[in-house]
C-alpha cells in the first residue's frame, strides 16, 4: 500500500511540474489528496464526468 502511495505520488508530481503549475519543492510538501486536487484543478479529463474507453469483446 505505501508503495502505491509512493508511485502515485511520485507521477503526480512528474506530471505537475511537467506542466509547470508548481515548483517540485513545493509540490514533495504536499500529501497524496493535495495533489490529486490540484492535478484535478488543471486537466478536465481526469474526474468523475471524464470520458471512459471500454473496448468491447467481440
Amino acid at each position: 500500500m505505501a508503495q502505491a502511495v509512493k508511485s502515485r505520488r511520485k507521477d503526480l508530481i512528474a506530471q505537475l511540474t511537467a506542466i509547470r503549475i508548481m515548483k517540485k519543492e513545493d509540490l514533495l510538501q504536499l500529501s497524496l489528496s493535495e495533489l490529486e486536487k490540484e492535478y484535478r484543478n488543471i486537466h478536465p479529463h481526469c474526474g468523475v464526468d471524464s470520458i471512459r474507453w471500454i473496448r468491447k469483446k467481440l
